[in-house]
């Protein structure tokens, strides 16, 4: 009981119907957006935007089960500044709601900062991870948010080119119960 044999391994990981009925944590299915624009978004706003294409979807199979987010993606800034994010829910059929970061206070969102010397040609790597209880079996339509504090701020390239570019990843897996 609770035990794992090798032959129930591939390469180290555990094969998720070697697992009895009941045991929670297996992965139902995984939904990935992949941006590798360089130009893909900046913002000088001081209020909460849209990230242009940072938007994924996924329909949980069960009410009990969870999403987990992984997002990794490179920023880049004009000047010296301060960005934060978060992430809007908006199911099927039902109302948008911050599911990541109230955008109330600089304590309750993920932030990023740049603060050396050329902060023009600087690219932060940034990467945000986060469980969502949906108690839904409906779409999620999950968006990226983000806003500064002063100057401007890139995703996925430096402030001063497009020739420094990164990678946007926004990975969602079902977490079943």
């Amino acid at each position: 009981y609770g035990l794992v044999g090798s032959e129930m391994c591939i390469r180290d990981r555990i094969l998720s119907a070697s697992l009895g009925s009941g045991v929670g944590g297996k992965i139902g299915q995984v939904v990935s957006s992949h941006v590798s624009a360089s130009s893909m978004f900046n913002t000088n706003s001081t209020s909460y935007v849209d990230v242009t294409s940072a938007t994924v979807s996924i329909t949980p199979s069960a009410t009990s089960s969870k999403i987990y987010h992984v997002l990794t993606f490179g920023l880049g800034h004009a000047a010296q500044n301060t960005t934060w994010f978060r992430v809007y829910d908006t199911p099927s059929g039902g109302s948008a709601a911050i599911v990541s970061g109230t955008g109330n206070s600089e304590n309750e969102t993920f932030a990023k900062g740049a603060r050396g010397s050329s902060p023009d040609y600087e690219l932060s790597s940034c990467q945000w991870n986060f469980l969502h209880t949906t108690n839904s079996t409906v779409a999620q339509v999950y968006k990226l948010q983000m806003r500064v504090d002063s100057s401007t701020s890139y995703i996925n390239r430096v402030g001063a080119t497009t020739s420094r570019a990164a990678t946007f990843n926004w990975t969602v897996m079902e977490v079943l119960a």
